[in-house]
């Protein structure tokens, strides 16, 4: 067996199979995220909500999507979403239907702690 058969037959799987490991790794790796909770406060206004649609944003990416919608004659239900997010940074995004249509609302950006809870306060924002 000459060098060159060698490799191609012992070498080179060995040095796919490393590589294969180490992309594994590096992907399970990818669980060190922050988890917190992100709750959506609409203070007085939480009557006048019909729906709301929040995007929890981190370097570009969606990361989390909360969607609530009142039924008629009933008050919005809970706004509250778990997130695993992969930094401690993210930008909120809202948009929110107070029945004149939906409205979004200025982006917030935010600072989570692991297990912490975040109130956005949205009332002041609201058309």
């Amino acid at each position: 067996m000459t060098r060159r058969e060698f490799a191609i037959k012992r070498l080179i799987p060995v040095a796919m199979l490393t590589a294969i490991a180490l992309i594994a790794h590096d992907t399970c790796n990818k669980s060190d995220r922050t988890h917190a909770t992100l709750e959506l406060d609409f203070g007085a206004e939480r009557a006048r909500v019909r729906s709301v649609e929040a995007e929890v944003i981190v370097d570009g990416d969606v990361v989390g999507v909360l969607r609530r919608a009142a039924q008629p004659g009933t008050l919005i239900g809970g706004t509250t979403l778990k997130l695993a997010l992969p930094a401690q940074d993210a930008t909120v995004r809202v948009r929110v239907d107070v029945g004149t249509g939906e409205v979004p609302l200025p982006d917030r950006t935010i600072h989570v702690d692991e297990g912490a809870t975040v109130t956005l306060s949205l009332a002041r924002d609201l058309p």
